[in-house]
């Protein structure tokens, strides 16, 4: 068998960051190796030696930042997190003198990702219909970007 895959979580505090920091350990082929979040006193930069993956589920003021950091130690990233400039990101990820990979996803849910295509489709036929999606009250990023539309 390979190696694990060496995973960090940023905003392994939060809800997402627990879930995916429960998914990896509950995973044959994957290690957490660091949890970062402001909640728990560690910063992404404290966990990245050693990493292969980054998974980011923070806030738009501080996922760019992860990600830079991650690209510059040369540990992929997967972000979950919403509302930054994506061109921005994708600029800096660029200019990195690194072999790191970044993957930024608006939604991970099957569901919004079925449902984002479907729209594409219908959209040109239906030009008056509106898609709502909600979230609970204290989801830290509402509106998302799923829901505003944004890709980042």
């Amino acid at each position: 068998m390979a190696d694990p895959i060496k995973v960090v979580v940023s905003g392994a505090a939060g809800k997402m960051g627990e879930t995916t920091c429960g998914a990896v350990e509950g995973a044959d082929d994957m290690e957490l190796v660091g949890r970062a979040d402001p909640a728990l006193g560690t910063s992404v930069n404290d966990v990245l030696e050693g990493a292969d993956v980054m998974v980011d589920f923070t806030t738009p003021d501080a996922a760019p930042a992860n990600v830079f950091d991650a690209i510059e130690a040369g540990v992929h990233a997967v972000v979950g997190s919403t509302g930054f400039d994506l061109e921005e990101l994708a600029a800096h990820v660029h200019r990195a003198d690194s072999t790191a990979k970044c993957f930024v996803a608006p939604n991970f849910a099957i569901g919004a990702v079925l449902m984002m295509e479907a729209s594409k489709l219908i959209a040109p036929h239906m030009p008056e219909v509106e898609i709502v999606e909600l979230h609970g009250e204290h989801k830290k990023d509402a509106p998302s970007g799923t829901a505003s539309g944004r890709r980042s």
